[in-house]
Formats: structure tokens, C-alpha cells, sequence
């Protein structure tokens, strides 16, 4: 197949109409970084069966990604035009003889609410990535996404920051959309499992107590995003 066995100079883009079709590729290396995968692995889970999610997907490695690469149609490695959920995945590899690597995933989906925003994700740790690894691969993504979909469609970008300031760089070159110059808003990524969970040191303030919500908060829950929502620098608004 076109591509895959080229250098790092020379990566390849997958375009995947299917959460099947992106699973069945990206399903090892997203398991193996679960928690820095966990939105664009969510959504595509989302999208699959049951039986697919809990069983089939799980059992796949790195060998059968391989083949399945192997045998892909040449029509995969084509931008194509795609009004419903895609996924683009980027591949490269040390050396003719090495396997593919998968270094990011582009995700543009949708759901009951309508269309989310572009997820961009890496296998890379932040503190680890270069910008001299990062600007291609970069480019190369966002010129694959600008013939699969109108400029319009990328209202809002996803991220860790290195990937979004470099994403929205490249793609205000390519369609000269301007970024608003403050994000809709920013959020520190964590993680907290039985392991690294911690009781904290300070009581609740006095009368509060923690316990699940129940169906009977629903409103409380609401008016709280509501505020977010308000407090946010550039408000998307929703019309039911």
C-alpha cells in the first residue's frame, strides 16, 4: 500500500468512514494510552455494538493492525467528501522494514446534539513532543481534513494545546478563518483511579456532604451548566 513502509518524512493518512474501520486500525495503540485516549476512543466505542466494544475489539494487536493495513483499499489513503462522522488517522515508520506507527488521530463526529468538534489526539506525551516532529504531521492532517470538509465545519478545535495551536495555525493558512483569540475554554487533563486516589485533608464545609446524583437533581445540574455555559468567552448556543 501506498505509503506504508515510507519514513517519518513520509507519512500517510487513513481516512476512516466507520468506527468500526477506525477501530479495527487505531483499537491497540488507543488501549495502550486509554487515559489520554479516553474522548476519541469513547466515541467511536459509542458508535460500534456491544458484543464489538467488549470482545471483539479488545482481542486485536499490533499484528493484526498490521495486516489489516496491509490489505487496506487505496481508496482509504484519498481525501474524500464526508458529511457524517470520519475518523483520519496518520501513520509513519522508522525504516522500510518497520512497522507502522501511529502517530495522531483526527476525529470529526457528531452525535444527538449535532456536530462536535474536531478531537485531535497523539500516543506522544506533551512534555515529549518536538515541533520539528509535530508541524508536518500537522499540516499534512489539515490539508486532508480541508478536501473532506467544508471550513465551516471546523468551528471549534480539541485538544492538548500543542496540537490545537499548531492545528489552527496550519488551518487558518489553508481557508483564512480567524481564531478567536481566547479559547472557549481551557481545561487541565488528569486522571484518578483506586491506585491514586487520595481522601483529601480538608473537611466539607459544614451541612454538605458528598453522595451520586439522582434524577431528582436534574434541574439543580442543569442551571449549573447553564452558568458555564454563560461564563464561557465565545457561547455556542443551542436551539431546541
Amino acid at each position: 500500500m501506498p505509503g506504508l513502509n515510507a519514513s517519518r518524512s513520509h507519512s500517510v493518512i487513513m481516512q476512516h468512514d466507520s468506527a468500526s474501520d477506525f477501530l479495527a486500525a487505531a483499537y491497540p495503540t488507543l488501549q495502550r494510552h486509554e487515559a489520554s485516549a479516553n474522548i476519541v476512543m469513547a466515541h467511536a466505542l459509542k458508535r460500534v455494538s456491544t458484543e464489538a466494544a467488549l470482545s471483539g475489539f479488545q482481542f486485536t494487536c499490533d499484528s493484526d493492525v498490521e495486516n489489516w493495513l496491509s490489505s487496506a483499499d487505496a481508496s482509504s489513503f484519498t481525501p474524500h467528501r464526508n458529511e457524517n462522522a470520519f475518523w483520519l488517522t496518520l501513520w509513519s515508520s522508522p525504516s522500510p522494514s518497520s512497522p507502522p506507527v501511529l502517530d495522531l488521530v483526527l476525529a470529526c463526529v457528531d452525535w444527538t446534539l449535532g456536530k462536535y468538534p474536531i478531537f485531535l489526539w497523539t500516543p506522544q506525551s506533551q512534555s515529549t513532543i518536538a515541533s520539528a516532529w509535530l508541524a508536518p504531521r500537522i499540516r499534512q492532517m489539515a490539508e486532508h481534513l480541508r478536501l473532506c470538509v467544508p471550513p465551516q465545519r471546523v468551528f471549534s478545535v480539541f485538544g492538548m494545546t500543542p496540537l490545537v495551536k499548531t492545528f489552527t495555525r496550519c488551518w487558518t493558512a489553508l481557508t483564512g478563518f480567524v481564531v478567536e483569540p481566547e479559547p472557549f475554554y481551557a481545561a487541565y487533563f488528569s486522571f484518578c483511579t483506586a491506585k491514586t486516589f487520595k481522601n483529601s485533608r480538608f473537611p466539607l464545609p459544614a451541612g454538605h456532604h458528598l453522595r451520586r446524583a439522582m434524577i431528582s437533581d436534574v434541574d439543580s445540574v442543569a442551571q449549573l451548566c447553564k452558568e458555564f455555559a454563560d461564563d464561557s468567552v465565545s457561547p455556542f448556543y443551542v436551539i431546541r
